[in-house]
This record gives structure tokens, C-alpha cells and sequence, in this order.
């Protein structure tokens, strides 16, 4: 997995990682602070963090949150949790 592109506003602390290319078919709610947006075949297009305080929720946290979460989500959400703190904290 990689991310493509990374966006940020550190004034209203939101972060979008863009994770495929194509266009975005359906959003779920993860949790209230992270929506995944997926493609039509059901790969991850992009994760969005409305907080940054979205990225310090624990694995065990957002799968309790969303009991329909796939793994593949979920991996995507924690992988682009790391590169969004990355970048912050450069």
C-alpha cells in the first residue's frame, strides 16, 4: 500500500490520504473523525480524518466502532494513520 497524494490543513486539523485512483463510488463512516471512501469494485480510494485526534484511535477501538469494517479497510485506515502522523511531524 502507498499513498498517492496527502492532504493537509493543520488550521482545521483535517488530513485526507488518497490511496488509489479512479473515482469514489461510496464513503463509510469508520468512525465519527474517519470516513473511507471506496471505488466501485471495493478498494480503497482514500482515508479522511476530520481530527487530528483521529489519528491516535487504536485498531481495537475502530473495529469495535464499525463491526462491518473489512480487514482491507481497516489496514488502509492504520497504514494512512502512520503516514499522516509522519508528515505532521515533519
Amino acid at each position: 500500500m502507498k499513498v498517492l497524494n496527502l492532504t493537509l490543513d493543520t488550521e482545521f486539523q483535517l488530513a485526507y490520504a488518497y490511496l488509489g485512483s479512479g473515482e469514489v463510488s461510496k464513503t463509510i463512516e469508520v468512525h465519527p473523525t474517519i470516513n473511507v471512501d471506496l471505488k466501485e469494485n471495493g478498494e480503497v480510494f482514500g482515508v479522511e480524518f476530520l481530527s487530528f485526534n483521529a489519528l491516535e484511535i487504536s485498531k481495537e477501538a475502530l473495529r469495535s466502532n464499525n463491526k462491518e469494517l473489512k480487514d482491507g479497510e481497516l489496514e488502509a485506515v492504520l497504514f494512512a494513520q502512520e503516514k499522516v502522523r509522519e508528515r505532521l511531524a515533519n
